[in-house]
């Protein structure tokens, strides 16, 4: 599986696009499984961070502009890391550019 850096967003946000798309079930009023072949890896704020005692790193359903459409984390999120890569690869995705 490939994930593909689409852009660096920010200092703590990157896009990514998926090959084989993340899916969740989401339990608001559809109740069905969604997926996301875009990506927002986000890493937490330093404030966050401090408040939760551990940095953690999301994964947020995107668009292909970058914009984040669903602020429910997907699975792969961490805790206690601040690779932004680092959640994609342990869920078995290679990291390749553009």
């Amino acid at each position: 599986m490939k994930a593909t850096l689409i852009k660096k967003l920010n200092d703590t946000q990157n896009l990514y696009r998926l090959d084989v798309p993340i899916e969740k079930f989401k339990w608001d009023v559809d109740e069905k499984t969604v997926s996301y072949r875009n990506v927002v890896s986000s890493i937490c704020s330093d404030k966050c961070a401090e408040l939760q005692g551990r940095y953690e790193v999301y994964l947020f359903g995107a668009n292909k502009a970058g914009q984040i459409v669903d602020w429910v984390e997907l699975p792969g999120s961490q805790k206690g890391t601040r690779d932004i890569e680092q959640p994609l690869r342990d869920l078995g995705y290679e990291i390749v550019s553009e």
